[in-house]
Formats: structure tokens, sequence, C-alpha cells
């Protein structure tokens, strides 16, 4: 990075100096033809020989700065581009979950993918080009108002005009402009949710209301893009207008001083063809003022999320031994979901978290991760505030298998390893213990084959014997199921319930569940119920009509 940032600073003068030379040459270019002209006119040999030669090398000097000040200025914007994401990804990374949680996903891709390359260009095309455009622009006004200040100052004032105008007209292509996205948004929207389930649809026999569906929104984008459009004629309008009348107004001012004696045919040819750069600082204003309404946005969204809080961590190593909550208190909004739970679960001890849903089992283990803090009480690991442990050695101690085990996109391999570096033999033999030998006959090039962004080529159990597969690898002293076995058919709850009594020897098992044959062979069962937590064992707890109630039916199967 720090590399980086050094380049960065040395890219800088290049790009000024190439900057700086492509408006000079374009200015003495023309200027060199006018003394061509001129000197071709009146027979002036001499004269034709000095400039030509002078000519050729300025031509020469404007073809190759104005690319390589491109290309220099395009290698400063994107190596900027680089190390704001690069920063935006670190912040993002180390982020307090909640707060990362609450931004959501669309937002961190909306800021790296649109939000700073729309900054850094308006940045480095807009307000990094503006001095050398403006002192090039103000150069030849000067020129004008030296042949005629009644003509010059008519020209901007017609310059003034065509901005007012163009601003009121870009104010209303902006409110159209959005009308047509959100209406393609929509759009687009509805396009994927079809294409996502088709089965649905067509199952529901409901073709007929989905074709009319997007007939309806497929007419409004149409008409939303059509007033854009309208609009967007008007702002061309106002803009080639004022170039076009600015080019009659420099043919009849010069033509006039020609005809005077004023200036020369060569001259004349000088400002016809620098005399559009009369009307930039007008172009540069209505750019600039729309371009910074769309690059201030973007600003706000890049800082807000660089400013995301970063997750405390402790510098402690990990001790193991009884993990225990104290008088925990947690809400996510003005109702407690935690009030005063307190439990314990002694190291290798296998215990079973029971409750209904939303009744807070998901919360108590992100509590313990650190993905979330209480806003009262204390856990300990083996007698240590968990906040005083280093967040890295806390969750690599720790293995958990989610409900939903989320799936890259990638190879199977990929998934299993995420990063790591192990053997074939240590891979191979968490594969047979994880089951995930079973899906490898079906895939055409085993842990290799793609499986494909969410996993959409493999099962729900598949996905989660994936999850238990990670855990595996990592050897954490502490595991936590959650609903891991949710998606599993009976013969492979009872392999995995094998192996964690084999596996899981020595090793402290928290596993989250509904089903009855989950829960009874547990030794230690944690029910949570309207915010509070009792240990006991299933027997004793079927006793609670509550907890009872929530295995009605199923007791005996």
């Amino acid at each position: 990075m720090k590399m980086r940032k050094s380049f960065l600073l040395f890219l800088i003068l290049p790009v000024c100096i190439t900057l700086l030379l492509s408006r000079i040459y374009y200015l003495l270019t023309p200027l060199l033809l006018a003394f061509i002209i001129d000197a071709l006119s009146s027979s002036d040999i001499s004269s034709f020989r000095l400039c030509f030669p002078i000519l050729l090398f300025s031509s020469l000097i404007l073809a190759l700065s104005y690319p390589l000040g491109s290309f220099l200025l395009g290698m400063f914007r994107e190596n900027l581009i680089y190390s704001t994401r690069m920063q935006v990804v670190k912040v993002f990374s180390r982020g307090d979950f909640s707060a990362v949680s609450t931004c959501g996903s669309g937002n961190f891709a909306s800021v790296l993918d649109t939000d700073i390359p729309v900054f850094f260009s308006f940045l480095t095309e807009r307000l990094f080009q503006l001095p050398f455009d403006l002192a090039m622009s103000f150069f030849v006004i000067f020129l004008f108002f030296k042949i005629s200040p009644f003509f010059a100052g008519l020209l901007l004032s017609f310059g003034i005009i065509i901005t007012i105008l163009s601003h009121v007209s870009s104010r209303r292509l902006r409110e159209k402009s959005h009308g047509a996205q959100v209406a393609k948004g929509r759009l687009r929207q509805f396009l994927t949710e079809t294409s996502r389930g088709p089965w649905v649809v067509k199952a529901m026999c409901a073709e007929r209301w989905r074709k009319k569906g997007f007939e309806k929104l497929q007419e409004r984008e149409t008409e939303k893009s059509l007033e854009r459009h309208l609009f967007s004629g008007f702002v061309m309008l106002w803009n080639h207008s004022g170039a076009r009348v600015i080019a009659l107004a420099i043919l009849l001012a010069g033509g006039i001083a020609m005809l005077d004696g004023k200036i020369s045919l060569g001259m004349l040819f000088f400002y016809l063809t620098v005399g559009p750069l009369v009307f930039s600082p007008f172009y540069y204003f209505i750019s600039l003022v729309r371009d910074y309404r769309i690059s201030s946005g973007a600003y706000r969204r890049i800082f807000s999320m660089l400013n995301i809080p970063t997750e405390f961590s402790g510098s402690g190593g990990w001790v193991g031994g009884r993990i225990e909550f104290k008088d925990i208190w947690f809400s996510y909004g003005d109702e407690w979901v935690l009030k005063g739970v307190s439990f314990a679960v002694e190291p290798g001890e296998h215990v079973a978290l029971v409750g209904r849903s939303g009744a807070g089992k998901s919360t108590l283990v992100n509590l313990l991760l650190r993905f979330y803090e209480p806003q009262r009480g204390k856990i300990r690991v083996g007698g240590m505030d968990v906040r005083d442990i280093d967040l890295g050695v806390l969750r690599g101690r720790i293995g958990m298998v989610p409900q939903d085990v989320f799936i890259f996109s990638g190879t199977l391999r990929e998934n299993i390893l995420m990063g790591m570096d192990v053997d074939e033999e240590r891979l191979e033999k968490v594969i047979r213990m994880a089951g995930i030998d079973r899906i490898l006959e079906k895939l055409p090039e085993g842990l290799d084959s793609v499986v494909g962004e969410g996993g959409y080529g493999l099962s729900g159990g598949e996905r989660q014997r994936v999850g238990i597969a990670r855990v595996l690898l990592r050897e954490p002293e502490v595991v936590i199921f959650d609903e891991a076995m949710s998606a599993l058919d009976s013969y492979s709850e009872m392999k995995i319930k094998e192996f964690i009594e084999d596996w899981g020897k020595g090793r402290t098992f928290v596993v989250i569940a509904h089903r009855w044959s989950t829960v009874r062979d547990f030794p230690s069962v944690l029910f949570l119920h309207e915010g509070r937590v009792i240990k006991s064992t299933h027997e004793e707890l079927m006793r609670i009509k509550e907890y009872r109630e929530m295995f009605k039916g199923e007791e005996g199967k």
C-alpha cells in the first residue's frame, strides 16, 4: 500500500506536465498554421521554411501529449480507485457486525462498483483538468477582446444565456432520468424473479399473469425512456446551438476585422479553430454542476462506508475451558430478546439448545462469537471475558455450522478449504467424515467441479455437509451446529450423531435443534423460553408444558 501511495505521488508531476504541454501545443499548432497561411498568401518563403518544421514538431508533441496525458491520468485514476476499494474492503471486513449487516451487501457492491469510479472520474476528469482548460479558455477570450470587445462581450452574454437554459433543462433531465432508472429497475427485478422461479409460474399456470405484468412494466419503462430522450434532446439543442452561434459570430467579427486590416487571413483561421474554447467555461459550469451532484452523493456513500465502526478486539489468547453466560441482557430494539440469561457449558460437554423460532438461540451464538455485544452481563471462556480475547483467536477456536451454509462462486475444493493450505490426505479424510464423498460421485470433475454462487448445484443437505467439512478442517475446541441437521434425512442425521460422539470426544458441542430425534439423545438441554434459559435433561424438561408442546406429535417417532 505504501508503494502504491508513493507511485501516486510520483504520477502527479508527469500528469501535470503532459496536460500543460497538450494545452500549450493545442494553441501553438493552429497559431503556426496561421503564420504559414499568411506566409503562403504573401509568398514569404523564408517564414514558411522557418514555421513549417516548427509546425511538424508542434504537431508531433500535440499528437503524443494528449494520449500520453490521458493514459497517465487514467493510470492515476485507476490507482486511486484500487487504493480506495482496498481500503473500503479492509474497513468492511473489520467492521462491526451489526453496522455491516445494516449497510447491506447491495450498498457495499454499489460503493465498490459505481460510487468509487464515479467520484474519482469526477476528481480527475473534471477538477484535475479544470485549471489547465480554463487557463486556455481565458487566454482565447483575452485574444477575442483584443479584436473586438463588443463581439467578445456578446459571445460571453450568449454563453451565459445558453448555460442558464441548459442548466434548467438538465434539472428536468435528471428528474426524467431518475424516473427512467426506477422503471428500468422494476422491470429488471420482474425479469430476475421470473427467471429464478419459472417452476412456480408453470406450476400455478400463471404465465398470462406474468406476461401482463411484463407488458405493463415494459410500457412504463418505454414511456419514461422517451421522456428522458426528449429532454436530453433539449440539452443537446442548447449545447450545439451555442457552438454554432459562436462559430458564426467569430466568422462575422473576424471577417470584419480582417477587412479593416486588423488581422490577417491566417489569424482568422486561428480564431475560427480555437474559437469554441470561448464557450468552454460555460460547458464546464454545466458539467461541473451536474457531475458534482452525482459525485457528492457517491462521496457521501464512500465516506459512510469508510466510517463503519471497527470491531473491538482484545489481545488475549485462548485459554479454553468453561463457557459461562452471566446475567446476559440483549435487545435488537425496544424489546428484550434475552432477559438475564445465565448458564454454563463445561469443557467437553455436549448440549442441545432448544427454543421456539425467534426465542434468541442464534443470538446466544452471535454473542459468544462477538458479532453482537450484550447490553448487560458478561460472557466468559475459561474465566476470561471474551472481550479480552483476540477476535481471530476466539473465532478460530469456535467452529460453527449454520443452518444455511453459504456457498461461494468457485469449486467445491475452494468452498471447503476457504483459503486453508492442507495436504490431500487430510482433506480426503475430512471429506469422508463429512460424507462429501457421496457428493463427489455425481460431480464430473470431483472436488474441482464449479458449484456456482449460492451452491445452486447442491441440495440443502449437501451444502450443510460442506459446512461441516469446513469446521472439521479447522479442528476447533468448541463446535456449534445451528440447525445444521435440519436439511438431512434420518440416515444422514444418524451418521452425523455418530460422528459427533466419535470426533467430538473432548470437544464442547452445542447443537441448536427442533427435532425430537435430535434433542432426546443429548445428556444436557438448554431450553430458551421468554428470554431466559433453563438447563436440565430432556426427561426433566418434558415436565414443562411449553417445552413439551414444542415436540407435540413427534414423541415416540
